[in-house]
């Protein structure tokens, strides 16, 4: 790829994190904890959301619109005016100085160890924007595309995040994500404040553990073998239904009045659906294995029983950037 262009306008990193409705091996999330270290993690996860969640989408999209159309004059790939690229300099100034400002609330807003490599990228695409701004001065003409790169900037990796407890996700989008479109504000802010709420409540609870266990027994099932014979499996299936069950009345809470987007609301009404579906899930399983019917406990342990959708759907429901893509379908 010859040239990179900031992806303000792209949601990124399109995670449904299901097998045919079933418990994917989840990974445990770190990002909250009673000690003070993961209060300090927590802290730092909840400020980037709040970055995000009060950016204003406009200003993001008009300067990655400009990028796009800097980098085709530049390329040759039409004609373009002084005018126009004044118009492409002050929609990348915006855009450039809502970046310098986040840079700011959250330089100041974490003493984490590690800290500055979060902010590495933020960092990496104001300088980016930086060097594109100049270049819509015709005096600056020709201008060398390789100077306009967009080397180092984008996505932070996840496993730096990990190798900082920071799993949670939405630090790992801070320099990319435009925040939520203007008329599902409400909705998408509430919903990614709702996901991290249940991702840190599931690791603090061992969430994990808990569902590996019923894994096990569903793949015992699967292979013909007993799924009773797995060990702590009553009491993980109630942990999984009691935790599947505080997830959907997070999830439900969420405001959906005035979506202006019918499509949104359906998505993420099925969302909600689908945490239902789990609860149900887990509760006939648990059935099941205090009946010790074997037609029972065969049809309850059957993988992707009970759930009338694959998983999550978070880009459908303009939330696949955030947070919610780390709920463990």
């Amino acid at each position: 790829m010859l040239l990179g262009v900031l992806p303000a306008v792209v949601i990124v990193g399109s995670v449904l994190t299901a097998c045919s409705g079933e418990e994917s091996a989840p990974t445990a999330d770190p990002s909250s904890s009673s000690d003070p270290a993961g209060d300090q993690v927590a802290a730092a996860a909840d400020l980037c959301s709040k970055v995000i969640n009060e950016r204003d989408f406009a200003t993001y999209e008009a300067g990655a619109n400009a990028s796009f159309e800097l980098l085709a004059a530049v390329l040759g790939a039409g004609r373009v005016t002084d005018a126009e690229l004044a118009d492409m300099g002050m929609a990348m100034t915006a855009h450039r100085d809502a970046l310098v400002a986040d840079r700011a609330e959250l330089g100041d807003g974490s003493d984490l160890p590690g800290w500055a490599q979060v902010l590495e990228p933020l960092d990496a695409t104001i300088a980016v924007l930086d060097r594109r701004i100049e270049a819509t001065d015709r005096d600056t003409w020709p201008v060398d595309p390789e100077t306009l790169r967009a080397d180092g900037t984008g996505v932070l990796d996840e496993q730096v995040l990990a190798d900082l407890g920071l799993t949670r996700g939405d630090c790992s989008v801070v320099a990319t994500e435009p925040g939520p479109v203007p008329a599902e504000r409400e909705l998408i802010a509430s919903a990614a404040v709702a996901c991290g709420t249940v991702v840190d409540r599931r690791a603090a609870d061992d969430y994990a553990a808990d569902s590996r266990v019923v894994l096990d027994a569903v793949l015992a099932a699967h292979q013909d073998q007993d799924p009773t014979a797995v060990d702590g499996l009553a009491a993980a299936l109630e942990a999984v239904r009691d935790e599947w069950q505080r997830t959907h009345d997070d999830l439900a809470a969420v405001p959906t009045d005035g979506v202006a987007a019918p499509a949104i609301a359906d998505a993420w009404a099925a969302n909600v659906q689908y945490a239902a579906d789990r609860v149900t899930v887990a509760q006939e399983r648990i059935d099941a294995l205090a009946s010790g019917d074997g037609a029972a406990l065969e049809a309850a342990f059957a993988p992707g029983g009970g759930t009338g959708a694959p998983g999550f759907n978070w880009e459908d429901a303009a939330l696949d950037g955030r947070d919610c893509r780390f709920i463990d379908a």
